[in-house]
């Protein structure tokens, strides 16, 4: 039995509700799996992502949109000064200096955006071909996605080692981004589309009864092509441009749209607006409760990488671990495990590369490796989600591309730079290009709770 609790603006525990209802999916139970067997070789199937833990609470309402920031002024050249002239008394020739052999130059060091600043999320994107550039950030300047990890952070979690020699008898990211799948049935990623007033109007109607208390209550626009992940969790994400804000509707377990509008009956279902934090108090679509597009890494951000730039991700990454504690800590939602293994991190747990780009630089690894390896490093990641498998990091569904008649661009792009394909899918392997001891998990970054809604983020403070 879990007994959910909320703490109110008085500091009072409140109870929600008793035991908690699950539904009747083969990966999702009311109680700890056993501990999963470990394995040391790689799987080309990623696994299912457990159903969240819910703890009711109401929809959020979509609020007035805020005025972005303005962009920083650039500090204008020095003006150049006038150069001397020369005086025209004779003078004694000076003696040469030797001519020195120049040093070979350093692997290139991308400069580190320390503090990046999302765009205005009024800017309309669509699919398939106009979706956001790199740089381009979805969610809050203060979310913990849209946040930087100091270098040398002052609050390693104490359990971090335990947490690391659990997983190191896993696939420590041998599959670290994997795309571009045979089968859409192993299809466990994040597919997001774009909503217009053109576009088919839904109900959202939540079949599971826990998730019925934070249903959205608005309808939202889908495009008639949208299709939810091939996997079991069938996730699928849309940010729907008619609100004033642009608001992002979650849902979890999605049976397939009719096209035409009408009703969509996922098991659950949340929505958030686009310039919030990106996760979400109570409930989401992730076991953790993150948003969808929240830490994903996007087709544009690894396709603007190269071997002389490749500092092209500028958030924190959403990390699917193979099992966990049966604790959570904040950005998650407050839940027990799905997938339980004695040594594993909480749901939320953060993880970070313990070195610094110049490091990272001079590693002889592909550069599209660096790009993550750099982002690990420079942001770090939040555990998620469980897949009895490995860790790895969320990346873009196929169908945000496939569904709308446009091959998924990361495919072509892995082509031309060799990245492994395995029959399945393409996959990443960073595995080997750091030891494991060189991941640092740190403890959960400042948080202030004035009640269970509004969520007030502060951020690390580090």
């Amino acid at each position: 039995m879990i007994t959910p609790w909320i703490t109110t603006a008085a500091g009072g525990l409140v109870l929600l509700f008793g035991d908690l209802f699950y539904n009747s999916y083969t990966h999702h139970h009311p109680h700890p799996h056993p501990t999963p067997t470990p394995t040391s070789t790689p799987t080309g199937r990623p696994t299912s992502t457990p159903q969240p833990t819910p703890h009711p609470t109401q929809s959020p309402t979509p609020r007035p949109s805020s005025t972005p920031s303005a962009s920083p002024v650039p500090t204008p050249s020095p003006t150049p000064r006038p150069t001397s002239t020369p005086s025209t008394a004779p003078s004694a020739s000076p003696t040469p200096t030797p001519t020195t052999t120049p040093l070979p130059s350093p692997s290139p060091v991308p400069s580190i955006t320390p503090s990046p600043t999302p765009a205005p999320v009024s800017t309309n994107w669509s699919a398939p071909n106009n979706y956001p550039p790199a740089g381009w950030l979805p969610y809050s300047s203060t979310s913990v996605w849209n946040e930087t990890i100091a270098q040398n952070p002052s609050n390693p979690d104490p359990n971090g080692s335990s947490y690391s020699a659990t997983y190191s008898k896993y696939n420590f990211f041998t599959q670290a981004l994997s795309f571009g799948y045979a089968n859409q049935v192993n299809q466990y990623q994040h597919p997001i589309y774009f909503g217009y007033a053109t576009d088919p109007v839904y109900k959202i109607s939540c079949q599971a009864s826990w998730a019925k208390a934070t249903c959205p209550t608005t309808s939202f626009h889908i495009p008639k092509y949208a299709v939810p992940a091939g996997g079991s969790d069938a996730h699928l994400g849309v940010i729907d441009y008619t609100y004033s804000t642009p608001t992002e509707l979650d849902m979890w377990a999605t049976p397939n749209l009719s096209g035409t509008g009408g009703t969509a009956s996922p098991q659950s279902a949340v929505s958030s607006l686009l310039s919030g934090p990106g996760t979400n108090p109570v409930l989401g679509a992730t076991g953790a409760g993150y948003d969808l597009w929240a830490g994903v890494v996007r087709a544009q951000e690894l396709a603007a990488s190269s071997a002389s730039s490749y500092d092209t991700i500028h958030h924190a990454l959403f990390m699917v671990t193979p099992c966990s504690s049966n604790l959570s800590v904040y950005p998650s939602i407050s839940r027990s495990s799905d997938a339980f293994c004695s040594g594993g991190a909480p749901y939320g747990g953060r993880i970070r590369l313990n070195m610094t780009p110049a490091q990272i630089a001079a590693l002889s690894v592909p550069f599209y490796h660096k790009a993550l390896l750099l982002a690990a490093s420079v942001y770090g990641a939040y555990m998620g989600d469980n897949n009895n498998t490995g860790l790895n990091f969320q990346t873009e569904a196929d169908p945000m591309y496939t569904a709308a008649g446009t091959p998924n661009p990361l495919v072509a792009w892995a082509i031309k730079n060799g990245v492994p394909y395995n029959g399945t899918s393409y996959q990443i392997d960073i595995s080997g290009d750091v030891p494991v001891s060189s991941w640092q998990w740190l403890l959960p970054p400042s948080q202030g709770i004035s009640d269970i809604i509004p969520q007030v983020f502060y951020g690390d403070g580090i």
